[in-house]
């Protein structure tokens, strides 16, 4: 796994942000797109997963030292 740090996970929660705008443009513009909206969506979960993961084990890494 790669290690994780503020930047990182900075650029990750860019990454969800963009996405995000994405998805929401492709609602709004091609709503009957349903295999797009769809794939969007499994992409933008994935994102997010990864980052509430890494922020997840990042601060168990940091309450191992407080």
């Amino acid at each position: 796994m790669i290690k994780m740090n503020d930047n990182n996970l900075g650029k990750l929660l860019i990454e969800i942000e963009n996405k995000r705008r994405e998805l929401y443009d492709i609602y709004l513009f091609e709503p009957h797109n349903k295999e797009k909206l769809v794939k969007l969506s499994q992409e933008l979960d994935e994102l997010i997963n990864k980052y509430q993961q890494n922020a997840f084990h990042r601060q168990k890494a940091e309450n191992l030292f407080v």
